[in-house]
C-alpha cells in the first residue's frame, strides 16, 4: 500500500507543479475596452516552464561518454590510446554497468544529473522565455505591471520572479528525475 500511496502522491504533486502558474498582473494605460473593461489581463508564468526538456539534456548529456566509449572501444585496437580512453571511460562513474557495482557511484553519478538538470532548467528558461522582449511587448502595447515602469524595471521585475519560478521548478524537475534510480 506505501508503493501505491507514494505513486499516488506523485502523480498528484506532478500535476499540480505542472500546471502551477504565477500571474502577473497587467493594465493597459491607452485602451480600455468595455469587452475587457470587467477583466483583468495577467501574464502567465509557469513554475515548470521548461518542461521535461533539461531532463532530456542532461540524460542526453551524461549518455554520450558511455556511447563515445563503446565506439572506442569496438572499432580501435586494444594497445592504442582511444581504446585506453574508452575503458577509462567505461571504468568511470559514467558508465551504466559500473553504476550497480559502487554506491559512491550512484551518488556521484546522481550528483552530476541533479546539477545539470538545474543548469539546463535556467538554460531553457531563458532561452525560450526573454524577459526583456517581454517588457518591450508590454511597452508597446501600452501594458504595465501595476507599480513597475515600463521598460528597464518591468523586465529585472519579470526576470527576478522567472529566476525563483525556475529554482523551485529545476528542484522539482531533478527530484523527479532522481527518484526512479
Amino acid at each position: 500500500y506505501a508503493v501505491l500511496l507514494g505513486l499516488l502522491f506523485l502523480i498528484v504533486g506532478i500535476t499540480f507543479i505542472t500546471e502551477a502558474v504565477r500571474k502577473i498582473a497587467i493594465q493597459y494605460a491607452s485602451r480600455v475596452r468595455a469587452s475587457q473593461a470587467g477583466q483583468g489581463s495577467f501574464l502567465p508564468l509557469k513554475l515548470n516552464q521548461a518542461g521535461v526538456m533539461p531532463v532530456i539534456f542532461a540524460y542526453s548529456l551524461l549518455t554520450f561518454p558511455q556511447i563515445l566509449a563503446q565506439i572506442l572501444t569496438s572499432i580501435t585496437a586494444s594497445d592504442s590510446f582511444l581504446y585506453k580512453l574508452g575503458t577509462s571511460i567505461n571504468g568511470s562513474f559514467l558508465s551504466s554497468s559500473n553504476l550497480n557495482a559502487s554506491t559512491g557511484n550512484i551518488i556521484l553519478y546522481e550528483g552530476v544529473l541533479f546539477i545539470l538538470i538545474v543548469f539546463f532548467t535556467f538554460f531553457y528558461t531563458f532561452v525560450t522565455f526573454k524577459p526583456k522582449e517581454t517588457a518591450d511587448n508590454l511597452k508597446k502595447s501600452g501594458g504595465f505591471i501595476p507599480g513597475m515602469r515600463p521598460g528597464k524595471e518591468t523586465e529585472k521585475y519579470i526576470t527576478n520572479i522567472l529566476i525563483k519560478l525556475s529554482f523551485w521548478g529545476a528542484i522539482f524537475l531533478a527530484v523527479v528525475a532522481i527518484i526512479p534510480n
